[in-house]
């Protein structure tokens, strides 16, 4: 038996035991805290690098497919965030299609053009929200079936 093999069945046998040993270690050593820490960050920003934040807003890229974060879309359609917030939950706005680690809601440029679109209808009366919730439902499953 080779040693990476030893190892493996090794780590098998004791899985839980190495967990709770990092656990109590985690809590009492601060040292190791932080750099657990550490690596746990930037191993989140080199899985979801975010090339712009001197805007004010990410930009995620998530297999090559750039999102904004909720920040961004409020800047595009001139809205607050209760706004956004109350629309969706009452389905006029369909729920974000991405969501990254931290349950952050993420738009496409696409769906971002699409609430834009939308919204400055129905800000110029020309729509109400019945024609919006259909407008954007038809075109968010469109996104959907294509991304």
């Amino acid at each position: 038996m080779s040693n990476k093999e030893y190892q493996k069945e090794y780590y098998e046998e004791n899985r839980q035991l190495i967990s709770d040993l990092r656990k109590i270690r985690y809590r009492t050593d601060p040292v190791y805290r932080e750099k657990i820490k550490r690596k746990s960050r930037a191993r989140y920003r080199k899985r979801l690098k975010s090339p712009d934040k001197k805007l004010g807003y990410t930009i995620k890229v998530v297999d090559n497919k750039t999102l904004f974060t909720v920040k961004y879309v409020l800047e595009v359609i001139s809205k607050s965030r209760d706004f956004l917030d109350v629309w969706e939950l009452t389905g006029h706005i369909p729920k974000s299609t991405f969501v990254d680690s931290r349950g952050w809601r993420l738009y496409s440029e696409n769906q971002i053009d699409l609430l834009d679109i939308a919204i400055g209808q129905y800000d110029k009366k020309e729509w109400n929200k019945e024609q919006v919730r259909e407008y954007l439902w038809e075109h968010w499953e469109k996104e959907n079936n294509n991304g």
